[in-house]
C-alpha cells in the first residue's frame, strides 16, 4: 500500500508554485 508522504506533498507544492511564479 503506497503511503501518503506530506513533506514530499509539500517539495511538490513548492515546486509548483515556483513553476507558476
Amino acid at each position: 500500500m503506497h503511503k501518503h508522504n506530506s513533506i514530499i506533498d509539500a517539495t511538490i507544492f513548492m515546486y509548483f508554485s515556483y513553476l507558476l511564479s
